[in-house]
């Protein structure tokens, strides 16, 4: 070939490579171009909330976009078969789409359904398809005997129901139920066993519980039945499992604490519901397992069906594995409750929560911030701390320094609630002779002792200073760490305080404990506790121990309670007049020369004989 030849085929290549460049360059402009259109007539949709007339579709022949929607550039392809969509979901197309779901045979239902399908997926064509009918159409199609027909319905409704707009999705919810879509899907749930057809009406039923207003029609329609019945028959789908058990624990919240209410939950505890939860908590898929113990609160927070769940084997052992230290690990609080409400309702699950694989978990729980998960962990702990094995996991675990932090910084609303477990736990602690050394390396548990003496709280005194008396028993380096001078004057205060007599019993108590320990001298518990006691005594009583005056205790039930609940008091404090007399004898030679030298004593006598004149009446 010759060098002639050769530059004709060069130059017929380059003119080849040319030509192709441009038309690509070309059909690539057109492509950016329909797309520029498209976006642009989706923006005055937008603006005008109007359907599609005039534009692009009415510019460019149907034929056209067709030829293009087949070309091999998917670009180009895929913009033109979005015009397409877009002139069909808001003209003729789609009425007569709706037309045929409806009245037309099943071959044409089939066709008209994959169509409301396919336009559906675009957010942007909903509400034109909405105003054509479309939702009605397609709920009418969800309720039929056809297996394609429903799925390809149910999934086109979906996309309606979970619309990105909140407002436009609101509005789709309220066109589909007041069309029948709740009955419809309810049906579905009860009759179908279709796992896919299941799942997507199952997805279409959720998205109703995520919102109250429908919770009152769904649980009237029988969902909560329909939905146990799915939730059994899941078997292996997770998700299918996931999304009914999530409906049911939105469901069971609106029930409330209404006597039908709980008729509802006892309906599926005899429909198996107790097997279900007890699956779920045990499933490693962490969302069904959440779920799964919602579920399980929502019936033990009742009081329904506890016994039932507590004689569950491994339950509390699957809850306690489910506990979590992650910063955010909601369902710890719901664990928590729930293993309390199982352990006050069976001695044998509370007895399963105390042993130590399980209980390391619940203190590890402490160690993270989460001020709901420590509010009911202290309650439980309270309940575990009954078994004395329990107390030696508890000194080794992040819990003495959580109850004094927590004794510090509660809220007034749950003092009054958790001060008082606080103190039971350490009032439990103490009772141990075992763990006396370990009791006097913990300054945090001496520290929170004393700050709920100091507390507004009865019912934490009253723990707190049974915690001294069993100490005193027990371990006498505690007792040193936690009475101070400040708690010996708030003992001998609450001695003389006449307005809660139950704190003055412990009071008088937990004074005589002390004297042993050395930590409270005879002087001062006779001449600052006993004596003042037994003045106010004499004056507030003086009535009914005159035997002369008519202020007798006959025909006086709650006067005479109140003066035998007095005497006991007296009792403990008169039974440390040995050692006092005794000390008086040693000191000062002779004991009865001392005592009829205070007049204080003439009181302390006239109390003793008067009443005992009175019992003997």
């Amino acid at each position: 070939m010759s060098g002639d030849s050769w530059q004709y085929v060069l130059a017929g290549v380059v003119a080849a490579v040319a030509a192709y460049r441009v038309l690509s360059h070309m059909l690539e402009q057109s492509a950016y171009e329909l797309e520029f259109c498209r976006q642009a007539q989706r923006r005055r949709q937008r603006r005008n909330g109007q359907g599609s007339s005039g534009g692009t579709a009415a510019t460019i022949r149907a034929e056209s976009l067709g030829k293009l929607a087949l070309h091999a550039d998917y670009r180009l392809r895929r913009a033109a078969t979005d015009v397409l969509y877009d002139s069909a979901a808001g003209g003729r197309v789609a009425r007569l789409a709706v037309t045929a779901a409806v009245q037309g045979s099943d071959v044409e239902r089939r066709r008209a359904v994959t169509l409301l399908q396919a336009l559906a997926q675009s957010a942007g064509r909903q509400r034109r398809l909405a105003r054509a009918g479309a939702i009605e159409a397609l709920v009418t199609c969800v309720g039929a005997r056809d297996k394609e027909l429903v799925l390809r319905a149910a999934s086109a409704l979906a996309e309606f129901v979970g619309h990105e707009d909140g407002a436009a999705a609101a509005r789709f919810r309220q066109r589909a139920a007041a069309a029948g879509i709740l009955s419809v899907v309810a049906s579905v749930l009860e009759r179908d066993t279709d796992a896919v057809v299941v799942t997507v009406n199952a997805n279409i039923a959720r998205v109703y519980a995520q919102r109250t207003q429908f919770h009152g029609e769904m649980v009237r329609r029988g969902y909560l039945a329909a939905l146990l019945r799915v939730a059994r028959r899941a078997g292996a789908d997770v998700e299918l499992q996931r999304v009914v058990m999530e409906s049911m624990v939105r469901l069971c919240t609106y029930l409330g604490g209404a006597d039908t209410g709980t008729m509802q939950l006892e309906k599926l505890l005899q429909g198996g519901a107790a097997d279900v939860v007890a699956a779920c908590v045990r499933r490693d898929d962490q969302g069904v397992a959440s779920w799964g113990i919602g579920l399980l609160h929502e019936f033990v927070s009742r009081g329904v069906g506890t016994l039932m769940l507590a004689r569950r084997a491994g339950l509390v052992r699957a809850l306690c594995r489910r506990l979590s230290t992650a910063k955010y690990a909601y369902t710890n609080q719901l664990v928590l409750r729930s293993l309390l409400c199982l352990g006050s309702a069976s001695r044998v699950a509370m007895a399963e929560i105390a042993e130590p694989p399980n209980l390391r978990r619940i203190l590890a729980v402490f160690a993270i911030e989460d001020a709901d998960a420590h509010h009911w962990g202290i309650a439980l702990v309270a309940r575990a701390a009954a078994h004395v094995h329990t107390h030696v996991w508890i000194l080794g675990s992040p819990l003495p320094r959580a109850l004094r932090d927590m004794a510090t910084r509660l809220p007034q609303s749950m003092r009054a609630t958790l001060l008082p477990e606080i103190a039971n736990i350490i009032s439990r602690m103490c009772h141990s002779a075992a763990l006396a050394p370990a009791h006097a390396a913990h300054d945090e548990l001496a520290e929170t002792c004393r700050l709920l003496m100091a507390s507004d709280i009865e019912n934490a005194h009253l723990a707190a200073i049974m915690a001294i008396i069993n100490a005193a028993a027990t371990s006498r380096a505690f007792v040193r760490l936690v009475v101070t001078d400040r708690v010996r004057v708030q003992l001998l205060d609450m001695l003389v305080d006449f307005s809660h007599d139950v704190t003055q019993s412990y009071a008088a108590k937990g004074l005589a404990a002390l004297l042993p320990c050395a930590l409270v001298s005879p002087d001062t518990l006779v001449f600052s506790g006993t004596v003042p006691f037994l003045q106010g005594v004499c004056t507030r009583y003086a009535d009914a121990l005159d035997m002369d005056s008519d202020g007798s205790l006959a025909g006086n039930e709650n006067r005479a309670v109140n003066i035998g609940r007095t005497n006991a008091v007296a009792s403990v404090l008169l039974s440390v007049m040995p050692i006092f007399l005794a000390t008086e004898t040693r000191d000062r030679g002779h004991a009865l020369a001392a005592v009829r030298t205070d007049d204080a004593y003439v009181a302390l006598f006239s109390f003793q004989a008067c009443l005992l004149a009175h019992m003997a009446l």
